[in-house]
């Protein structure tokens, strides 16, 4: 399995940056690049953001991941940055890392699932960091599987690239390649999407230029 490197750096400046929309549950679906394998890097992070970089940009490639990764990693409070000493990274620095880059203008903050629904609906989308279970690593059917009770065996960052209000899922797009899931992306329900983020995740809806 792929290093699991996102790390929660949550920053109580970043609430005055949340997405208000209209609280709407309307069905959007970005078209996204290829989907990218990280492989045994622990570059998350540059992947979901590099996947809603490609909903702008269809060109970047693993490459062009792995140098948002390595960038994100000099812009997060943690010791070590990557290719020299890998210990993650966190969604806030990925952002700042596409700030630096003028990939990004702005972004806000989901704090549940209802945000992200309306944050795909009219803005483009969201790349949310959280915890891994280990009852989510059973990629066999349709919609994730995601069992609290179950071990976390570490933190993953992946980009929803949909939404559709019909079913209350959300479309998942993951960087572990098109042998995951159903050719790289699997449905995510709405309640355990507002779980895993009250879990402590992150979610950001990033403004691409």
């Amino acid at each position: 399995m792929p290093e699991l490197d996102w790390r929660q750096n949550q920053d109580l400046r970043s609430y005055a940056y949340l997405h208000e929309g209209a609280v709407t549950a309307i069905s959007k679906s970005w078209p996204l690049g290829p989907v990218l394998d990280q492989g045994q890097d622990g570059s998350c992070t540059g992947h979901g953001f590099a996947a809603a970089v490609s909903s702008v940009h269809p060109g970047v490639n693993h490459h062009t991941a792995l140098a948002y990764y390595e960038l994100a990693t000099s812009r997060d409070p943690f010791p070590g940055d990557w290719p020299t000493a890998d210990t993650g990274s966190s969604v806030n620095a990925v952002m700042r890392a596409g700030r630096d880059l003028t990939l990004v203008s702005s972004w806000h903050w989901c704090t549940d699932a209802m945000a992200a629904a309306d944050a795909i609906a009219t803005v483009g989308p969201v790349v949310i960091g959280i915890a891994w279970h280990a009852s989510m690593d059973d990629d066999s059917g349709p919609v994730l599987n995601v069992d609290l009770g179950s071990k976390i065996r570490g933190g993953h960052c992946v980009c929803l690239r949909g939404y559709d209000a019909a079913t209350g899922r959300f479309r998942l797009r993951n960087s572990w390649g098109i042998g995951w899931g159903d050719g790289g992306e699997i449905d995510l329900r709405f309640v355990d999407l507002d779980a895993l983020l009250t879990e402590g995740g992150e979610a950001a809806v990033p403004r691409i230029r």
